[in-house]
């Protein structure tokens, strides 16, 4: 009875308001809780042309944010069904959200289900008509970790951004995961790892680019070129091959003697990097402006530009486009005293063709989209009577409040039955100490027995496989706990010569060695994978 009370009170909470009134309607939507602050962190636009916020509540109107909150609209803003998690007696805080190939949804975020002291990453899959398929809570010890942005791959796998990922407090890191279908990891990867340097790693956004890279945008601290310190707020890149490898890892402004925060980027056709920031004075007495940034394909700083100059305070903090010539970046910053939260619209040298003041306020665009009809979607939070609300705005290319549309849709067609407004409660699967296999080495090992051997012997492959490879920069190390294609296993004599060769399939996971035709020796057995060698062991044969 508790939970149906609850739900009441969400359904008859939730609001919108059509604030005022001019020449013509403005498309403005207010989503609030009763006794409740609510963010808004992502938008997305689903199959059937209606809008999924991702949003969180506090308990009370300050706090932690402890109920996620989906909240389904359609083309006109108006709520169909909003889904809460949990009831607020733990965490379950929404920080990413993408639809699936069959119209359901995959989120992440934040959750103290173990420990209220500290927060683990989750991903729970839900179907088309909202209801969860599956969930897992990634577990580490003593450590302040969160899912940030997750994504769906052509292949029904997700490529999943987190932070923090094994570290002990106040430790920070950078990590992807490529998970399957049914959110099993497949490898793992975190970035920045081998420098010392770094430090306040805070991903932000995640980008799968044209050529099927994957794009991490946000901020870290990082000393001035041919220094040690002190650190400054820089933006940060990354960018990664379809395995998780770096191609390169980029504090944008150390060469620079630059600092200020990156938020979000986008690739152009050419493959530069367009990056939304702000731009931080170093100046005791300067202020901050709203700026873009552009960078190489190999990762090279080009330059920047603020699009607003002298502003006390300034972050550009969502970008995104409807062609290759036009950005669309929304900022906030303060101007003599005064709030503005804006839209601009550049051309592709960050010359401001148009700004739209969408409202006086403190507050910076959280997220921001392009419909597949060309429209324009920000959403942002507000602050009325004491409590948080989310505002989202709906504008046409030409930055004008966009039109109602009274042609009847159909909604949610994927879902046999109609979907109701509820609190989702579910149990997830913990996924522990898969982080760092290295800090356990039977999980990498190649594992051979009985050893000596005299007739046969067992080779048995790793749990897991921990591939290290460098370059000029940087040494990489991707951990695999599945792969998909063939390792290559050898077996060397005492002199190098080669013994035996042989493929091992991806599902092979034990095989025996006839050892009957070996003469005595010690020798050296060899697991390859992608042309790095992966696992080593030594068989003595009597």
């Amino acid at each position: 009875m508790k939970n149906q009370k609850s739900l009441r009170t969400i359904v008859l909470g939730i609001f919108l308001i059509f604030p005022f009134w001019a020449s013509s309607q403005e498309w403005v939507r207010t989503f609030s809780m009763n006794n409740k602050s609510v963010f808004a962190p992502q938008i997305i636009e689903s199959y059937d042309h209606g809008y999924i916020l991702g949003a969180d509540m506090t308990i009370g109107y300050s706090g932690l944010l402890k109920i996620g909150w989906i909240i389904k609209l359609d083309v006109n803003g108006n709520v169909l069904w909003d889904k809460k998690l949990g009831n607020g007696e733990r965490m379950w805080e929404i920080q990413g959200i993408d639809e699936t190939s069959d119209g359901g949804l995959i989120l992440t975020g934040g959750a103290d289900t173990l420990d209220y002291s500290w927060y683990d990453p989750w991903v729970t899959k839900l179907n088309a008509c909202g209801e969860v398929e599956w969930c897992r809570v990634f577990h580490s010890n003593n450590t302040l970790n969160s899912g940030i942005n997750i994504k769906t791959l052509q292949d029904n796998s997700y490529i999943y951004l987190l932070n923090n990922w094994g570290g002990t407090f106040p430790e920070t890191s950078v990590w992807l995961m490529h998970l399957s279908h049914t959110g099993d990891i497949i490898w793992e990867q975190e970035y920045f790892a081998y420098d010392p340097l770094m430090r306040s790693e805070n991903p932000k956004f995640l980008e799968i680019t044209q050529d099927g890279k994957y794009l991490i945008t946000g901020t870290c601290d990082y000393p001035d070129s041919a220094s040690v310190t002190p650190w400054w707020p820089q933006p940060m890149l990354i960018l990664a091959d379809s395995t998780g490898e770096a191609v390169w890892e980029l504090p944008w402004g150390y060469a620079r003697n630059f600092c200020g925060e990156g938020f979000q980027s986008i690739t152009t056709v050419g493959g530069a990097i367009v990056t939304s920031i702000s731009n931080y004075s170093r100046n005791p007495s300067g202020g901050y402006n709203p700026a873009l940034s552009w960078t190489s394909s190999s990762g090279v700083p080009i330059r920047f530009k603020n699009l607003k100059d002298s502003t006390e305070f300034g972050k550009a903090s969502s970008l995104t486009c409807n062609s290759d010539s036009v950005f669309f970046v929304g900022a906030g910053y303060q101007l003599n005293g005064t709030g503005y939260l804006s839209v601009f619209k550049t051309d592709t040298f960050g010359n401001v063709l148009q700004e739209k003041v969408l409202n006086h306020s403190e507050y910076l665009p959280a997220d921001a989209i392009f419909t597949d009809d060309g429209k324009y979607l920000v959403t942002a939070a507000d602050k009325i009577a004491g409590k948080y609300v989310i505002k989202l705005w709906k504008l046409n290319s030409n930055l004008d409040y966009d039109s109602i549309y009274t042609q009847p849709l159909t909604y949610d067609s994927l879902c046999p039955h109609a979907i109701v407004s509820d609190t989702l409660f579910f149990q997830c699967d913990l996924i522990t100490g898969m982080q760092e296999p290295a800090k356990n080495a039977e999980k990498v090992k190649m594992k051979v027995y009985p050893n000596p051997a005299r007739e046969t012997v067992q080779v048995q492959m790793p749990q897991c496989i921990q591939r290290e490879t460098s370059t000029a920069h940087l040494t990489i190390t991707t951990i695999f706990h599945r792969w998909n294609k063939d390792l290559q296993f050898a077996v060397y004599d005492n002199f190098g010569r080669l013994v035996l060769q042989r493929p091992v399939k991806p599902d092979e996971k034990e095989f025996t060695l006839n050892l009957a035709s070996w003469t005595r020796g010690m020798y050296l057995l060899r697991l390859v994978y992608l042309d790095t060698v992966v696992a080593t062991e030594k068989l003595v044969v009597k």
